[in-house]
């Protein structure tokens, strides 16, 4: 049987890459919602797209986590 612990690991990625990233992420042109759509098209592009109010990507251009 094969270990299933959970070990702690650390990923290092460049400062360059995440600031590359962060400025395609800023650049990108996010499309309007469908109107009446709901969520049957899946997530609303308001829900991924980064907004000036905290969601969307954190101040190192990492992805914020939900709360």
């Amino acid at each position: 049987m094969s270990d299933t612990t959970i070990r702690p690991f650390r990923v290092e990625i460049p400062q360059t890459a995440l600031d590359d990233l962060a400025g395609r992420l800023g650049n990108t042109n996010w499309p309007a919602d469908l109107p009446a759509a709901g969520d049957s098209y899946g997530m609303a592009p308001a829900g991924c797209a980064p907004s000036s109010t905290g969601g969307g990507a954190s101040s190192t251009g990492a992805p914020s986590r939900p709360t």
